[in-house]
């Protein structure tokens, strides 16, 4: 099984056609790894002091000036995911979420996004182990980006399973989804 390292350094898009397409895997380099977590402390500490980080210790858009203090950074990364979490339409194609999760997991190794590192190894168990959340083709009007792909993996009420492991599958998805956790930096 081919897998595609990724680190700081550009996926190229026959990496991406491979993932997407013909199922190779994904891992982190050391550096990667090493990068989300010092994003990740930085984040931690932040928070710890309060400091003004919007959409982590602020509101998002036209409440960006309101403080949310140290207690409230989680529920407020929960509010955000769950006031996003609506779509409509026919699902995406499986390739088309793998490609996501690929891009999703190779613009977390650069370490920039302040998430855990059980966060992006989630989303890593889920694309090598031949999960593929069910992402709808129209998402909620206020959601740009990846954020359908990861409150379909947040939520995981539905999966496409390419693996006819189905109890093993369903392990797979309980254990990723408890490391996706929501905590400050999540939304």
């Amino acid at each position: 099984m081919q897998i595609i390292t990724m680190g700081r350094e550009g996926l190229t898009l026959n990496d991406l056609i491979q993932v997407a397409r013909n199922g190779a895997q994904v891992a982190l380099t050391d550096a990667a790894e090493k990068r989300i977590a010092r994003s990740w402390q930085l984040i931690t500490r932040w928070v710890a002091e309060e400091r003004s980080v919007y959409g982590v210790t602020t509101g998002f858009g036209a409440l960006s000036d309101v403080a949310i203090s140290q207690a409230d950074t989680r529920q407020l990364q929960v509010n955000i995911l769950k006031s996003h979490a609506v779509g409509v339409g026919q699902p995406l194609a499986a390739e088309s979420v793998r490609a996501m999760m690929a891009l999703r997991i190779k613009d977390f190794a650069r370490g920039n996004a302040g998430v855990r590192n059980a966060t992006v190894a989630a989303l890593i168990q889920l694309i090598n182990s031949g999960v593929v959340p069910v992402v709808p083709t129209e998402p909620f009007s206020g959601t740009t980006g990846t954020m359908p792909l990861l409150i379909s993996c947040i939520k995981a009420a539905t999966v496409a399973l390419r693996t006819p492991a189905l109890p093993r599958a369903k392990s797979l998805i309980r254990r990723a989804i408890m490391a996706l956790t929501i905590s400050a930096a999540s939304g």
